[in-house]
Formats: C-alpha cells, sequence, structure tokens
C-alpha cells in the first residue's frame, strides 16, 4: 500500500512516548491515529477560540 501523506520525525520525551503507547494500545488505535487526533482536536480548539474574538 502505497502512502500519499507527508511524513516527518519528531523527537518525544520518554515520558510523551509512554503515555503514546500506552493510550494507543488501551484504545485500539495506532499512535499515528493518536497523533492526528489530537493534533486536529488541537486546530479546531484554537480556530474555535479565534471565531469568538
Amino acid at each position: 500500500m502505497k502512502h500519499t501523506h507527508p511524513q516527518f520525525k519528531a523527537r518525544l520525551e520518554p515520558e510523551v512516548k509512554v503515555w503514546l503507547e500506552q493510550t494507543a494500545e488501551a484504545t485500539e488505535r495506532s499512535q499515528t491515529w493518536l497523533i492526528n487526533h489530537l493534533i486536529k482536536k488541537a486546530m479546531r480548539h484554537e480556530q474555535n477560540a479565534s471565531a469568538q474574538k
């Protein structure tokens, strides 16, 4: 399967990586899904906050 989404490398603090691994496993999601989900949630939050100004 060819991936068309851009990739990037990120350095995570050890406790963040552990949390990411544990949360992804507990929710039966991939770490990639979880990262994307949390970033999109932060984007929506920021957009809503700037729209209320």
